[in-house]
């Protein structure tokens, strides 16, 4: 008997590998964090490239993201302040002055006033993305991410003949001031307002959120092994065993080692209660976990059918968004445009063409033509043939093409 192969909670002994058409990949990210180096490492460890992780993030992004970690952040409460009747709670807030760039760090008080309920916020910093003039932040994030992959930068790193990207010199592009000339903040507050940004700023900056792993994921999984949207469940895609005679198990297995050291430090129990504040069970079994499976489909008139149908409704919509790309550029058309309208026919033919090549290759993948909608839309139909109506007969030429765009039978 051949050996025994077990993949992410799915069991294929002896020669049923050799029925197995393709697998259906499940699969969820929560919230957490990676550096790129770990995550560069554990790559390297599953043979996957560059290009099949995620980039780092864009400076000014991760500048934007680590603002949040001032929200809502808990200042000491006021015993007495003037004006106000007795406790004064105070809490941070942060608002956009310019997106990306600069914002308003703001204290919120809330007590009674009057005897009355009351609430007010003061400014008292802005927080700014200021890269210094000799400083080229956008290079600097690149050239993190050549230290770990490009051998010729690395040799030259090590030779002294360049220096190594430092995070203390990325983080020079945050600076904060009082928001106004004469605004007096106290310097404890100014130093913890300091320390908290720059920590969350250079875990940010090169680190990888579930986001950008999801979305790396979902490219990989498409571009690189033909993966396809499985209707039958959310974050589930079709991924045929075989493609340019590649085994695509290969890839998955180091997707799923990958996302695995990603899961490792998102796991952690919240709490070792049984039962929660309220009383209630904790619903451990419903809470949504880092997790990566992929399941054998085998080559029966079952499994295929119900493959056949699944992927018919993708198929299916991505026709039908096809088809109302092109009634929405038909109405575009301009007489004394031709020439611009007509490159927007070439870039849709192109695009038709790819869709033509992914519905017959899914066809050959599961050995089968696969049941698709091809019929406009009433709606889209009717704006369609309306504008292709109006479009004079002496540029019958474009009206064939754009009606051989939209014809899929």
């Amino acid at each position: 008997m051949e050996q025994e192969i077990e993949n992410q909670g799915y069991v294929v002994e002896g020669k049923m590998t050799e029925l197995t058409k393709g697998f259906l990949v499940l699969w969820t990210v929560r919230s957490g964090q990676m550096s790129y180096e770990n995550m560069v490492r554990v790559a390297k460890d599953n043979n996957l490239t560059k290009d099949q992780i995620p980039e780092l993030r864009p400076a000014k992004n991760a500048f934007a993201k680590s603002k949040d970690v001032l929200k809502g952040m808990t200042l000491p409460t006021l015993l007495e302040l003037e004006g106000w009747d007795g406790q004064v709670k105070q809490t941070l807030d942060v608002k956009p002055l310019k997106r990306g760039l600069e914002y308003q760090i703001t204290i919120v008080r809330e007590g009674m006033m009057n005897g009355k309920l009351h609430k007010d916020s003061i400014p008292v910093v802005r927080l700014q993305f200021s890269p210094p003039e000799d400083f080229n932040y956008r290079a600097w994030v690149k050239n993190y991410m050549r230290s770990f992959w490009d051998e010729r930068y690395i040799a030259r790193i090590e030779s002294g003949e360049e220096e190594a990207p430092q995070i203390s010199e990325i983080t020079q592009c945050i600076t904060q001031v009082p928001y106004w000339d004469d605004t007096r903040v106290d310097p404890t507050l100014m130093y913890t307002i300091r320390n908290r940004i720059v920590q969350a700023f250079q875990v940010s900056v090169v680190g990888i959120d579930e986001e950008m792993l999801k979305a790396q994921f979902l490219r990989v999984l498409k571009n690189d092994l033909n993966g396809i949207e499985f209707q039958a469940g959310r974050a589930a895609i079709y991924v045929a065993a075989e493609v340019d005679g590649k085994k695509t198990s290969e890839t998955l297995d180091s997707l799923a080692n990958l996302i695995a050291s990603f899961a490792a430090g998102t796991s952690v129990e919240a709490t070792r209660n049984y039962y929660a504040d309220d009383g209630r069970p904790v619903r451990r079994g419903l809470q949504r976990r880092t997790a990566f499976r992929y399941l054998g489909y085998l080559d029966g008139s079952r499994e295929l059918e119900y493959l056949r149908d699944d992927l018919g409704d993708t198929l299916s919509t991505e026709i039908a968004e096809f088809q109302a790309e092109v009634a929405k550029a038909t109405n575009s058309f301009d007489k004394d445009k031709k020439e611009e309208f007509e490159k927007k026919v070439t870039i849709l033919e192109g695009k038709r063409a790819d869709l033509d090549a992914r519905i017959s290759n899914i066809g050959e993948m599961i050995g089968g033509e696969v049941p698709v909608r091809k019929e406009m839309y009433d709606d889209v139909n009717d704006a369609f043939q309306s504008r292709i109506n109006a479009i004079p007969q002496d540029d019958g030429v474009i009206v064939n093409r754009l009606k051989a765009l939209a014809d899929f039978n």
